[in-house]
This record gives structure tokens, C-alpha cells and sequence, in this order.
């Protein structure tokens, strides 16, 4: 998995297989993200939000797919709620990896950024792609995972940059905290754990 930021202006332009959107509400007269899109949709997200019945409620999720006006192949709005949370572009970051389905690539949108939040949007992509798959064959073996995840941020600056190595860093380490408790015993034994 490759997890880059990225600044841009229009969202409308981000190449990717999904583009995953975090709001905190779903009224397309306050601006914002969901206004860009619609414009962009032609009114399609509108639509949908109404259909749907999405407030943007924490947990909610809204998926687009098809959307053209958009590069983004599918296009998905998770809802936030009302209240910030630390914890939040992890959880955000983790849902939209997890929610790829079929898709190889996926573009985060944060509703702030900082070092803080793209370390803590890193960790959530990393934690979300994790699969223990050792001794998975056949039918029951992964057939897709997400190779490529970009944390779209206003603008690019070497802060962001650390923050994403530091939170591969501690991904790894719990990869394979995560990988030791998975494996059976006869594999993950004693000696096997010494060497």
C-alpha cells in the first residue's frame, strides 16, 4: 500500500478508482465538498442525498458509482456528525479501505488537515488494508486489496510527509503484533518466536 498526500483545488479532477469524502453535514447550501460535487454530478449527489435520506450522521455512508462529472470511478460520503473527534480520520481513512471493495486505488478527503490528522489518516488506511491471509487458499484467498491510498490535503508540506513515515512505522509494528496473534500456535511457538 502507498500512501501519499496530495494538494489540490478541484476534487473533481482526483484520478482514482474511489473517492471517499468525509462530511459533518449533508445541506449542499453551506458549500463545501458535497456543493462541489453535486455541481460536478449534475445534481446526481443531490439526489441521492435525498433518496437515501443521508444526514450525514456519524456511520452513515453514501456510494456513487458510475459518477460521471467526476474522474473518481465511484464516489462514496461518509458522515462524520456533528462533533469533531480526535479519532476521526482514522476511523474515516479505515471505512474508506475498508468499503473499496474492488477498488485498487482510493483517495481520502480530510475535512481539516494538519501533521496530526494525515499521521492519524495514514494509520487508519494501513490498519483498514490489514489482512491476515497466511493460510487462506482457493476461494477463500483475497482476491483484491487496496494497493494505493491518497490523503488529499490543501497543500503539501514536509510535516505531512513525516507524519505518514512515522505512521507507517507504527502500522508495521502492529502488523506484526497482529500477524504474531493470528498465527496457530504450531507455527507461532516458543522457539519460533525467538528467532
Amino acid at each position: 500500500m502507498c500512501i501519499r498526500d496530495r494538494s489540490t483545488k478541484s476534487l473533481r479532477k482526483i484520478d482514482t478508482d474511489m473517492l471517499a469524502v468525509g462530511v459533518r453535514s449533508a445541506k449542499l447550501e453551506e458549500g463545501g465538498v458535497l456543493a462541489e460535487l453535486d455541481e460536478a454530478l449534475g445534481g446526481r449527489l443531490a439526489k441521492a442525498i435525498e433518496v437515501e435520506a443521508f444526514t450525514a450522521a456519524e456511520g452513515q455512508g453514501l456510494r456513487l458509482s458510475g459518477a460521471d462529472g467526476i474522474a473518481a470511478k465511484t464516489l462514496v460520503v461518509f458522515g462524520l456528525g456533528k462533533k469533531a473527534t480526535a479519532d476521526e480520520p482514522r476511523m474515516l481513512a479505515m471505512r474508506a479501505v475498508q468499503a473499496a471493495k474492488a477498488h485498487a486505488s482510493v483517495a481520502v478527503v480530510l475535512p481539516e488537515s494538519s501533521a496530526e490528522t494525515v499521521r492519524r489518516a495514514a494509520e487508519g488506511a494501513l490498519s483498514g488494508g490489514y489482512k491476515y491471509a497466511v493460510y487462506k487458499t482457493g476461494d477463500r484467498k483475497p482476491k483484491h486489496h487496496v494497493s494505493s491510498v491518497e490523503i488529499v490535503v490543501s497543500s503539501r508540506t514536509k510535516a505531512y510527509e513525516a507524519a505518514i513515515a512515522e505512521a507507517r512505522i507504527v502500522q508495521e509494528a502492529i502488523a506484526l503484533a497482529r500477524d504474531l496473534v493470528n498465527a496457530p500456535p504450531n507455527d507461532m511457538h516458543p522457539v519460533a518466536l525467538e528467532t
